[in-house]
């Protein structure tokens, strides 16, 4: 085989590489479209949302706390406004992730709602992964328990307010982000 031939052959693999990675990436795609909206939501695709919560307003909230099983980190509001951290009020903090835990937790989106549900150690909700409270000046607190990931990985089991009757299946966004270490 000559070196032209050579040439020809790599150049057609390459581009037959990145037709097959693009195939895959369009697959995927029209996958996650495609899949049904899970059971026990309403709304669509975009899952249920608890009604009725102590806490549905972001600027009404005070303060938060996380615990992620290695760190326990809380934050509050100071009098500007702005996201502090409470155990070092002049840390840099990057208030982004703050700001995205509360707006994915005063208004969650669950996949599915669990009722009649078993023991909490089926869901490693006796000893949750991580847990977060809300604090709100007028309207109370809100406490999200969070226990092992569903069968798929991109999910986690949680207990809302330590009520054990109803748990909720949510996207683990959330709990990805309780998982960043603060000098992230």
């Amino acid at each position: 085989m000559t070196w032209k031939e050579k040439q020809t052959i790599t150049i057609l693999l390459s581009i037959l590489g990145a037709l097959s990675a693009i195939l895959l990436v369009v697959l995927g795609i029209r996958y996650r479209e495609s899949r049904p909206a899970a059971v026990g939501s309403s709304g669509g695709a975009g899952g249920s949302a608890v009604s009725g919560s102590a806490v549905t307003d972001p600027a009404g909230l005070t303060g938060l706390s996380y615990s992620n099983g290695s760190a326990t980190l809380t934050f509050s509001l100071d009098d500007k406004g702005a996201w502090i951290w409470s155990d070092d009020p002049g840390f840099p903090l990057n208030s982004a992730t703050i700001t995205a835990i509360t707006e994915l937790a005063v208004n969650p989106q669950f996949q599915q709602t669990l009722s009649n549900t078993e023991s909490l150690d089926t869901y490693q909700l006796d000893n949750p992964k991580a847990t977060l409270t809300l604090t709100s000046g007028e309207s109370g607190t809100r406490t999200f328990a969070f226990g092992k990931a569903t069968t798929d990985g991109n999910s986690r089991y949680l207990m809302l307010d330590g009520v054990e009757s109803t748990l909720y299946i949510m996207d683990g966004t959330l709990y990805q982000y309780l998982q960043t270490p603060i000098y992230n």
